[in-house]
């Protein structure tokens, strides 16, 4: 197996320790830079990130407008706000000067705002004065997709960081294609989704090399011990759904004597939460499980069933060993979105008889679907993805060898270095 390593900086001093001077931190020892815009980001990153930061690796996190639940105290947060705020009249300034006329113009003629075109030339200072001054050796994220790890991703390659992806849920063929030095993905699906993904890109895009691609699991910690009552149901909603439609299948299964365990997205729309939880006041034996303040672990400690729309949350609860449900309530995304359904992961039910008749059956995920989906399925490695990403990271820094760790898998065009957990 090649040595996948990154280089090394020739200013990096022979001890440990580190300081600052002319305004950039220097390292003895590896550093990683994160990024992440929410819980859901971050979550998949935190077991690996606490396990790298008691080694010798330092690892520094720039978050925006939320506060990850860290426990280290070696991991450092940044917040994005304090390099954009340093920047805004330099980022004016720039935008109104004659080099930049051009842009103006077009922005106007294609009804673009101009605030819009401003904070992106916010965003690209900030994260160039983040990655001068904290001198990382890889850039981390997981998200590949929105507007600002696209631009920090971009950023960093200007600057001459590699940079890692970590995939944090499900993925379609609607994705922008892999631009990565580094991807680590669910498992083999994700792998073939994100092939299909190759054309996704402007014409004007200058194309980065193929990652290499390591199938490492689903990252999120879903296992539990607790094994909840069997008729209780986790009712899982997200922003695409349609809360009415959810709130009278609760009705029903609430006549039906079931259990219910009530939980939203992170992101979920505060006028979605607010008619959830008037919802709830009217049903005080309904528990509540806030993404705020639970995990997902302790969602499927209550929950031996879940029923959801169009969410990774169906594929976590499968894993888990949950009886995972699709019920499809609304219309944002084509049906079955993730094809869940098609490859057996989730059993479809469209009414409450079809939700009871499904839990009498005993029907339980197709297993090798699973193992599909998420590589380390069945293995050694299932519960300890975490692990494995945090070795897989730390050999990388140190321009190690991942044998051991991984082995090579049947390629997967145009991703030609594809590794299986070994």
């Amino acid at each position: 197996m090649p040595r996948l390593g990154v280089t090394r900086r020739n200013d990096a001093p022979p001890f440990e320790g580190s300081w600052q001077t002319e305004g950039k931190i220097i390292h003895s020892s590896r550093s990683v830079l994160v990024f992440t815009q929410s819980s859901n980001q971050s979550s998949v990153l935190l077991p690996a990130l606490d396990a790298i930061s008691k080694k010798d690796v330092e690892v520094n996190i720039i978050i925006n407008n939320y506060r990850p639940a860290i426990e280290s105290g070696k991991i450092k947060i940044h917040q994005l706000s304090y390099y954009q705020n340093r920047w805004r009249w330099a980022a004016l300034l720039l935008l109104l000067s004659a080099p930049f006329k051009a842009l103006r113009y077009t922005a106007a003629t294609r009804k673009q705002s101009s605030r819009a075109i401003h904070g992106l030339f916010v965003d690209i200072l900030a994260m160039r004065e983040a990655i001068s001054r904290l001198q990382p050796d890889l850039v981390l994220l997981s998200n590949d997709h929105l507007v600002l790890p696209r631009t920090m991703v971009l950023v960093a390659r200007h600057s001459g960081v590699p940079t890692a992806y970590v995939q944090h849920a499900s993925v379609s063929d609607v994705f922008p294609r892999l631009s990565f030095d580094y991807a680590f993905l669910d498992g083999r699906t994700s792998a073939e989704v994100y092939a299909s993904c190759a054309g996704n890109h402007s014409p004007n895009t200058i194309l980065h090399k193929v990652p290499a691609v390591f199938l490492s699991g689903v990252q999120r910690p879903v296992e539990t011990e607790i094994e909840p009552d069997r008729k209780t149901i986790g009712v899982t909603v997200n922003n695409v759904d349609n809360i009415d439609a959810i709130l009278a299948c609760c009705d029903d299964l609430l006549a039906a004597n079931l259990c219910l365990v009530m939980r939203w997205h992170p992101r979920q729309k505060s006028e979605h939460v607010a008619k959830i939880r008037n919802w709830l006041s009217e049903h005080p034996g309904v528990l509540v499980s806030d993404p705020s303040v639970s995990n997902v672990a302790e969602f499927f400690s209550q929950s031996a069933i879940v029923l959801g729309g169009d969410s990774t949350i169906l594929l976590e609860a499968a894993i888990a060993g949950r009886l995972p449900l699709y019920f499809r309530s609304g219309d944002a995304l084509p049906h079955d979105y993730y094809g869940y359904v098609e490859r057996g992961i989730v059993r479809e039910c469209e009414t409450t008889d079809e939700i009871l008749e499904t839990v009498r059956s005993g029907w339980r995920p197709s297993s090798e679907a699973l193992r599909q989906m998420s590589a380390t399925f069945g293995t050694n490695w299932q519960g300890r993805e975490g692990e494995l990403l945090a070795c897989a990271l730390h050999r990388i820094l140190n321009g190690d060898s991942l044998e051991g760790l991984y082995q090579r898998g049947q390629p997967c065009p145009p991703f030609e270095e594809l590794y299986l957990p070994s």
